[in-house]
């Protein structure tokens, strides 16, 4: 609404509604199609998403319980013995994000493995010249989830 008071061109106006509208759309696409995910994890029995960034919390909204190995206390005997009996089978970790000893000791010892995502919050400038942006970068990260989430079931 700021951006349409300080211009004042009706055919720029127009441009910015309707830009305003698809992607207002567009993001409710992608919510409904997370939360469609969600629901069909649930119903496979298997909605545990265990991340190594605190910047994937955001998913507990919609229904996953979220194990985050960010903190070395939650890597344990329990969770070793979930990778080992196939319970869990998937880390999700941020592109730029360190792999951690412990995490690669999950992925050398136990039969994770580790799953890659862009950061939502900061494009880099490969993602730039690729021109990713965050419909992209969001629906590449939709398709990780449903892959690994939507298939499973114990």
């Amino acid at each position: 609404n700021n951006l349409k008071e300080l211009i004042t061109n009706k055919y720029m106006q127009e441009e910015i509604e309707n830009n305003y509208s698809v992607l207002e759309e567009t993001l409710s696409i992608l919510d409904v199609e997370l939360r469609t995910i969600t629901k069909e994890a649930i119903n496979n029995g298997y909605n545990t998403l265990i991340v190594a960034s605190d910047s994937l919390a955001f998913l507990e909204e919609y229904g996953f319980k979220i194990i985050n190995i960010n903190n070395d206390n939650n890597i344990n005997d329990k969770l070793k013995a979930n990778f080992d009996s196939e319970k869990y089978n998937y880390i999700f970790i941020l592109n730029n994000q360190e792999v951690s000893e412990e995490i690669n000791d999950l992925i050398d010892n136990h039969s994770a493995t580790l799953i890659q995502v862009d950061p939502l919050l900061i494009l880099d400038d490969k993602q730039i010249n690729n021109s990713s942006n965050y419909q992209t970068i969001m629906k590449e990260f939709l398709e990780n989830i449903k892959k690994v989430y939507t298939t499973k079931s114990d």
